[in-house]
C-alpha cells in the first residue's frame, strides 16, 4: 500500500473486522497496529489496470512478486489491479500482484460499503429540500421515490407556478465531480431523486470524509427555469423566480456579455431592487458582490486592499452612470425586471436546458460536451461550464433529431449551400428528452 499516489509503496498486512474497522499491520502476525480506518466514512475507487513502475523500499526487497536492483535502490513492477480508498484529504492506494486478491478485495469492501451507505445515511432518505432561485425553498417526501416530474408538479403547484413543463429538478455540487467534470445535473422527469441521493452518500465520503465535514449545501436540489416554450404565459410568481434565476446565472458569469452589458444588467437589478431609492456610490461599494460576476472579485484575490477598493468604486460608478439611463426609461420595479428579462434573452444560454453528454469523434474516440436547447436551437459548449460554444446548430439547418434513454442523434445540414448532410450522435442518458424538448420548440419556433 502507499497513502498518496506518488508516495514508496510498503507491505502491510490487512485485516477487515465485522464492525466495519479496516486495520493494517507492519507483520503478518499482527504484532505492529499501524492504523484503523473507519470505513462508514470512506468510498472504494478501482484504479484501471496496468503496469507501473515505482520506488520500494529495501524492506520490501523479499516480496513475493517482482521485484530488482538497480543503482543501489529497489524496485517492483506492479501488475494488475489496484484500489483507493478515499474519505475527504485522507487517501489509501493498495495493490496486489495477484489480480484475484484484489478482485476479493473489491466485493467485499464494495458489498460492505453498500451496507453502510443504505443503513448508516449522511442525507435523509425520507424528505428533501428543493431549492428555488430565489432561495426559499419546498420540503418534499421521498418515500415512496419521488419522480422528478412529480416533484416538479408538486412544487409548482405549491408555489402556483402555471407552466410546469418548463421547468426541471436541477442537482448541483459545490464541486465538479458529476460524471468527473461536471458541477450539475438535470434530471430526467421519469427519474427518482432517491436515485440521486444514492450516489451522494458515495460521492460525500470520498470528497469529504466524515458527516461533520460536508459543507452546507454541498450537494442540493434546485427547481429551475429549463426552457421558454410560452414565455408570454408565466404569472407573477414565474417571472419573480426567472428574474432570480437570470440574477443568479448572470453573478456566476454564464453570459457572454460585454463589460457594458453587465453595467446594464447590475443597473436593472439594482432599478428593480431599489426603484425609489438609489444606493450612493459608498454603499454600493459595500455591496458590490451582490451586482457584478463573481469572477471578476475573484481576480481580485492577494491584491492589495486599497487596489481591491478602486476596483469595486470603479465598477460602482460605471453601475451607477448606467442606472442614470435605466431609470428613465425603467421607471419602477416591475418594468425594471421586464428590461432586465428582455435584455437576458439575447446572451447565449437565456432558457437554455443543458445536458451532459459525450459527442462521438470518429469512431471510437468519445469527447465530453454539453448540449444547450432552447428556442434558438441546439448549442455544444465545452464542460465544465457552458460557456465556450464549439458548435451551433439553428433552426435552418437541424433537419431531424431522434433520442432514446442511450443516445442522442442529430442530422444537420452544414455548408455554404446548406446541402451537405451530416449526422452527429451523442451519449447520453438524456436523449429521449432532449428530443421531445426540440419537437416542442419546432412547434412554434417559425423556421
Amino acid at each position: 500500500m502507499k497513502m498518496k499516489p506518488g508516495r514508496k509503496w510498503k507491505r502491510r498486512y490487512f485485516v477487515l473486522r465485522s464492525d466495519g474497522t479496516l486495520k493494517y499491520y507492519e507483520d503478518m502476525n499482527q504484532e505492529t497496529l499501524k492504523s484503523v480506518l473507519d470505513l462508514r466514512f470512506y468510498a472504494l475507487d478501482e484504479v484501471a489496470e496496468g503496469g507501473n513502475v515505482d520506488d520500494l523500499d529495501e524492506s520490501a526487497a523479499q516480496m513475493d512478486f517482482g521485484t530488482f536492483k538497480a543503482g543501489g535502490r529497489f524496485y517492483r513492477v506492479v501488475q494488475g489491479k489496484k484500489i483507493m480508498l478515499r474519505s475527504g484529504k485522507h487517501t489509501y492506494m493498495l495493490a496486489s500482484a495477484k489480480k484475484e486478491v484484489i478482485d476479493s478485495w473489491i466485493k467485499t469492501l464494495n458489498d460492505l460499503l453498500q451496507v453502510f451507505y443504505t443503513t448508516a445515511k449522511v442525507f435523509s432518505h425520507r424528505r428533501i429540500r428543493v431549492y428555488l432561485p430565489d432561495d426559499s425553498w419546498a420540503t418534499v417526501s421521498l418515500q415512496p421515490p419521488l419522480k422528478a416530474e412529480e416533484a416538479v408538479k408538486m412544487i409548482c403547484a405549491k408555489f402556483k407556478i402555471t407552466n410546469w413543463l418548463e421547468f426541471a429538478i436541477v442537482e448541483s455540487w459545490n464541486t465538479a465531480g458529476i460524471d468527473g467534470v461536471y458541477s450539475e445535473y438535470t434530471l430526467r422527469a421519469d427519474e427518482t431523486l432517491n436515485s440521486r441521493m444514492d450516489k451522494w452518500e458515495r460521492e460525500s465520503r470520498k470528497l469529504f470524509g466524515a458527516a461533520g465535514n460536508i459543507p452546507e449545501r454541498a450537494f442540493v436540489f434546485t427547481l429551475r427555469k429549463i426552457s421558454t416554450i410560452k414565455p408570454a404565459d408565466g404569472n407573477h410568481n414565474e417571472m419573480h423566480l426567472e428574474y432570480h434565476q437570470a440574477r443568479l446565472e448572470y453573478l456566476n458569469d454564464q453570459f457572454d456579455m460585454t463589460e457594458n452589458d453587465a453595467f446594464e444588467i447590475s443597473a436593472l437589478m439594482l432599478q428593480k431592487e431599489f426603484p425609489n431609492k438609489v444606493p450612493t456610490e459608498k454603499m454600493l461599494v459595500t455591496m458590490i458582490d451582490q451586482y457584478i460576476p463573481r469572477t471578476w472579485t475573484r481576480k481580485l484575490a492577494g491584491k492589495k486592499s486599497f487596489v481591491q477598493n478602486q476596483w469595486k468604486a470603479k465598477w460602482a460608478r460605471s453601475i451607477l452612470r448606467a442606472h442614470e439611463e435605466v431609470a428613465t426609461q425603467f421607471p419602477n420595479s416591475l418594468s425594471a425586471r421586464a428590461g432586465l428579462l428582455e435584455k437576458i434573452e439575447l446572451m447565449g444560454t437565456y432558457g437554455t436546458a443543458l445536458y451532459n453528454a459525450e459527442k462521438w469523434v470518429g469512431a471510437r474516440v468519445l469527447k465530453r460536451v454539453i448540449i444547450g436547447v432552447n428556442r434558438r436551437g441546439v448549442r455544444i459548449y465545452q464542460p465544465p461550464l457552458a460557456r465556450n460554444v464549439l458548435e451551433e446548430y439553428d433552426w435552418d439547418n437541424m433537419v431531424s433529431w431522434a433520442g432514446s434513454e442511450e443516445i442522442f442523434v442529430l442530422n444537420v445540414l452544414q455548408g455554404e449551400q446548406l446541402v451537405k448532410r451530416e449526422k452527429y450522435k451523442f451519449l447520453t442518458a438524456n436523449g429521449k428528452h432532449i428530443a421531445a424538448l426540440l419537437s416542442q420548440y419546432a412547434k412554434i419556433v417559425q423556421v
